[in-house]
């Protein structure tokens, strides 16, 4: 959302976005600057002027395949964050999946854990004081932090996402498919997917199925274009987006 040479109008709207936006996060106990991947480099950059637009893209076509690197790089080309990358890992014959976030240190940041329609999102230290972790990996506690459910309302599929306030999962954010005729943000950008607050028409992100089969790729590999607005968490943005490319397996217009 860029926002540069806007006139007092737009400023005004803008400005009422922000207070909501804020008031959305805050009204359920978080506080700025607790983010997920924090003390990395998957942080928001402080620029406040301009989207974070980042592509994920899968590195294999072949679903048995048992691992498999997600890039995440840049309009550029460049890896993002210095080389952050996920590293997926599925059982055979369609079982749960666990996705990890590392940094450009190969440092796992966050934890992406399947189970059933949903992925339970953990960081590597609580979302809040005194919080128990979910699991142990040798030293390694995950603790949670967002969770993102598929759920079916009569023959449509929503994704609502859920947060940990240290006692249960609460409602905060929700993923919404756009129709068929693509809705519109802003005057050029489309894309297929709204990340937005439950109760406000907050938007967070915008995410777009994509096919990279540019000059640079060695064959074409499926991915997301991530729209990311300026002060949200990048890294709790990316593995929405992980977690939702599990869940959608086709959209009506891609």
């Amino acid at each position: 959302m860029h926002r540069a040479g806007v006139n007092l109008e737009d400023s005004e709207v803008t400005e009422s976005e922000d207070v909501r936006r804020e008031e959305a996060t805050t009204s359920i106990g978080l506080v700025k600057e607790r983010f997920l991947a924090k003390g990395s480099d998957l942080v928001p950059s402080g620029d406040e002027s301009n989207d974070l637009k980042l592509d994920i893209e899968h590195t294999k076509r072949c679903i048995l395949a048992r691992e498999e690197t997600i890039r995440i790089v840049m309009p550029t080309h460049e890896p993002y964050a210095g080389g952050a990358y996920f590293k997926e890992n599925r059982k055979l014959f369609f079982g749960p999946t666990t996705i990890t976030l590392h940094d450009k240190n190969d440092s796992p940041v966050a934890l992406c854990l399947q189970e059933n329609n949903a992925f339970t999102i953990c960081g590597s230290r609580s979302i809040v004081d005194l919080d128990a972790p979910l699991l142990l990996e040798g030293e390694q506690g995950w603790y949670r932090w967002y969770e993102v459910r598929k759920m079916r309302q009569g023959v449509t599929n929503y994704y609502p996402i859920f947060v940990w306030d240290g006692m249960e999962f609460k409602h905060f954010l929700r993923a919404v498919p756009m129709e068929k005729k693509f809705r519109e943000h802003g005057p050029t950008e489309k894309c297929d997917i709204v990340i937005e607050a439950q109760e406000e028409e907050v938007k967070f992100a915008r995410f777009t199925k994509k096919t990279f089969a540019e000059e640079y790729k060695k064959e074409a590999v499926d991915g997301w274009h991530l729209c990311i607005d300026p002060g949200v968490d990048p890294a709790a943005m990316l593995c929405f987006a992980v977690a939702l490319d599990k869940m959608i397996v086709k959209l009506d217009h891609v």
